[in-house]
């Protein structure tokens, strides 16, 4: 995790270069959970909002640096085994596919 911490901070990523390492760290992620219906639950949630981020995607660098911290925040914080930072990390990563989505979308969207 502190490998793929470094990579991500690191940044100088195209789509294909991110894309690769986000999966890295959902596998880590997964593993580390012990939790073998996880990586079920992730699966089509991953899915679909990462097809729906690379079809719409115009910023490609200010959006990879954004989903880059993300990653980086909920890895460190697992790193450091703080549940509760976890927690908050996981959350703020579930809401970027959102925001970004309803941004997509436009104004006739609009998130309730």
């Amino acid at each position: 995790m502190a490998a793929l911490v470094g990579r991500l901070e690191q940044g100088g990523f195209d789509l294909k270069g991110y894309a690769e390492t986000v999966r890295g760290t959902h596998d880590l992620i997964v593993q580390g959970a012990h939790n073998e219906y996880l990586a079920d639950a992730m699966a089509p949630l991953q899915g679909l909002s990462r097809r729906f981020w690379f079809t719409h995607v115009t910023d490609v660098d200010t959006e990879i640096k954004a989903g880059a911290n993300l990653h980086v925040a909920i890895l460190k914080a697992i790193l450091e085994r703080d549940a509760d930072a976890a927690e908050g990390a996981a959350l703020e990563l579930n809401d970027y596919p959102v925001d970004f989505s309803y941004a997509t979308l436009g104004p006739q969207a609009g998130r309730r």
